[in-house]
């Protein structure tokens, strides 16, 4: 089966050919765009919740749902703004979390805490193994 070539009109010879590429599933293309869109999008992300444990996890699913669907997009500033567009609608759903489900008196609840932490640390992990296994079947499917 031969693959598909993209050129959107008004499209430069090196964006198409970036985007080929990036739809290929080529890590460089992949580097060259987490180069350009990390920091904006870790800054934006720090800016809403102001938690980088929260903010590293955030931005690294951001990527991975670009890297997952990135056949879906039709040129570099598609992928950019659907990177900005999950990053910020994570960290707004975190926001309606913590509100939905405050951390009531820690004093009082001190005797779970440290379950508690346990329990996140324990979330965290599974999600970056989750994401990992993600990274490696889409590396075999493409």
């Amino acid at each position: 089966m031969s693959e598909e070539k993209y050129q959107e009109k008004g499209m430069s010879d090196d964006e198409s050919q970036w985007l080929n590429r990036f739809k290929a599933g080529e890590q460089r293309a992949f580097s060259e765009f987490y180069e350009e869109n990390f920091q904006p999008v870790q800054f934006k992300a720090h800016q809403i919740l102001k938690e980088e444990e929260e903010v590293d996890d955030i931005v690294q699913d951001g990527f991975t749902s670009v890297w997952i669907n990135r056949k879906n997009y039709t040129s570099r500033r598609h992928a950019r703004n659907s990177l900005h567009k999950i990053v910020h609608n994570t960290c707004l759903n975190r926001i309606r979390y913590r509100k939905s489900y405050p951390i009531s008196n820690i004093e009082n609840s001190s005797d779970n805490f440290e379950d508690d932490a346990k329990l996140s640390d324990l979330y965290a992990s599974i999600s970056r193994v989750i994401t990992v296994k993600q990274l490696l079947l889409c590396g075999n499917n493409h």
